[in-house]
């Protein structure tokens, strides 16, 4: 996931995590889409490197019972492939086994917010003044 998010707008504005604070907080997404997990990863079948993952699911406190994409990342090397087009719209396939709504939190700025629109989500509130926590 680390070279996936190389570049980005979140660790330009907020720096790179540690390799240990990633792996917590994809430990933690995980943990908290147990209830239904909708995660898929893409791997190049050549050499059998992951080359996307997209982590999303349900939690039972969400809201409305609501599916969340909580990350996705796609290796800058295989970028404008259509490999995040393809998870995005699996995820959505797969979550409206559960419900009509998915969200997908992301960082103003992120050029792939235009990917995001063309596969139909649409802009929610923004927000402004957020901090990270140390």
């Amino acid at each position: 996931m680390r070279s996936g998010y190389d570049g980005g707008i979140d660790y330009e504005m907020f720096g790179v995590p540690s390799d240990e604070k990633m792996m917590e907080d994809i430990t933690y997404l995980l943990q908290a889409y147990k209830h239904k997990n909708l995660s898929i990863y893409m791997v190049n079948e050549s050499n059998k490197e992951v080359v996307g993952v997209c982590i999303a699911g349900t939690y039972e406190k969400m809201p409305l019972g609501f599916a969340e994409i909580g990350e996705i990342s796609v290796v800058p090397e295989h970028r404008n492939k259509g490999i995040a087009n393809f998870m995005l719209n699996y995820i959505k396939e797969e979550a409206n086994t559960y419900t009509e709504v998915v969200k997908l939190c992301i960082t103003v700025g992120n050029p792939a917010e235009l990917l995001y629109n063309k596969v139909g989500f649409q802009a929610g509130p923004r927000f402004a003044r957020m901090t990270r926590s140390i």
